[in-house]
């Protein structure tokens, strides 16, 4: 009977190691196994909580990683109201301190699109809203802005009497996304021939 116990109390004790050591490695290897990313989101703008909720999409999607990455999302605004050149600045701060990824939205895409031909960057940048003017891989997340310039323009049409005459506030047009809307709107406001004018 005695010999019975000895026995059992072995054999509990060696099952114990085994899930202990089991439970450690397994950690240790999940550990080495998830790989941190850091990916900065660079916006134009000084206003951080215009772009709250795009920030908080991307966390969101970092859950759908989580097995596999640890992914820190940081959002940097420019201290201006608008300002290129220290968008770039803060690009090339971010890469600097070592980020994996850029999310971009572009204060100027010309700007933005010289800057770039003449400097090599080794990680991925995905354009928000308004990308580059360069035709290469970039990619850009955006709505189809030239249709929806089409949309405003027959909205209008089909609402206002067509003898008036439509102003059309044209801000911000070094953004590609803008560029693209005023493109639309004047397309088809200039089909049905009404009067605008520019501001």
């Amino acid at each position: 009977m005695r010999k019975n116990k000895v026995i059992f109390w072995v054999t509990s004790l060696l099952i114990a190691l085994i899930l202990i050591s089991a439970a450690y490695f397994y950690l240790i290897y999940q550990e080495e196994n998830i790989k941190n990313v850091d990916i900065s989101v660079i916006v134009y703008g000084d206003e951080a909580e215009r772009w709250k909720n795009l920030k908080d999409g991307a966390e969101q999607a970092t859950e759908l990683y989580k097995d596999k990455y640890n992914i820190e999302i940081n959002l940097v605004t420019v201290s201006k109201h608008s300002s290129q050149r220290e968008q770039m600045s803060l690009l090339e701060r971010e890469i600097e301190n070592g980020c994996n990824a850029v999310m971009l939205a572009v204060d100027d895409s010309q700007y933005v699109t010289d800057y770039l031909k003449s400097r090599e960057i080794n990680i991925p940048i995905v354009f928000i809203e308004t990308g580059t003017m360069m035709s290469d891989s970039n990619k850009t997340i955006t709505a189809d802005n030239y249709e929806m310039g089409c949309l405003l323009g027959e909205s209008i049409i089909g609402k206002e009497n067509p003898e008036i005459k439509v102003a059309v506030i044209k801000d911000n047009i070094k953004r590609s996304s803008v560029e693209s809307r005023f493109k639309g709107i004047n397309s088809i406001l200039n089909k049905k021939n009404i009067k605008t004018v520019l501001w």
